[in-house]
């Protein structure tokens, strides 16, 4: 309560807030092509039920943010250890300060984009392979692009609605986007649990 009163301190909370939303808003939003409905028959996949947590349930909608943030979280894994000796341009900028710490990130953002794309097709294709009914409507090689090129697209803005956070809101801003996503789930996770011990009773 004490906080709203600080100006500063209630732009940083409903920035937060906002962006938060506008997250969410997205992953309600299913990527065209794609039957969305068909992954409630892979509830035993645990790999499925993992991403939909994070990404709070975009996964299971199938939306165009489906993949979150864990391209990004991937690609500045990747570039951390690249700076371990492994490759001498990364440890160069490692060393050049705020320069480098730009160069960097840059790096990440571009690492950042091939994962999200690969890893959107793996994605589609295999749970389009698990589903007993295809999860892709029309499976050719041009849909595959189109939803790779919408996941990709839909990675980068939250990566992007992330730096917002971090920048002009409160705390990490990919941490927030995991956190709000998580939150997300646990009404669905309580509703599961209740379902469940309603039926061995």
């Amino acid at each position: 309560k004490d906080a709203f009163k600080v100006k500063q301190v209630r732009s940083k909370i409903l920035f937060t807030i906002f962006i938060i939303l506008v997250f969410r808003i997205g992953t309600t939003i299913t990527v065209p092509g794609v039957n969305a409905k068909i992954l409630n028959n892979l509830q035993d996949v645990s790999f499925l039920n993992m991403l939909s947590l994070v990404s709070g349930n975009a996964m299971r909608n199938f939306s165009v943010f489906a993949l979150g943030v864990s391209p990004y979280i991937t690609a500045s894994i990747v570039v951390q250890l690249l700076q371990m000796d492994l490759l001498p341009k990364f440890v160069e900028w490692g060393k050049q300060g705020e320069v480098g710490r730009r160069k960097l990130n840059q790096a990440t953002r571009y690492i950042t984009l091939v994962l999200a794309f690969v890893q959107s097709i793996g994605i589609t294709a295999s749970f389009n392979t698990l589903s007993s009914i295809s999860l892709v409507k029309t499976p050719n090689v041009s849909t595959y692009l189109l939803i790779g090129t919408i996941l990709t697209a839909g990675s980068i803005i939250v990566t992007w609605l992330g730096e917002q956070i971090t920048d002009k809101g409160f705390g990490n801003g990919v941490s927030m986007i995991i956190f709000s996503g998580i939150i997300a789930s646990i009404p669905k996770m309580f509703s599961t649990i209740y379902v469940d011990c309603r039926a061995l009773l």
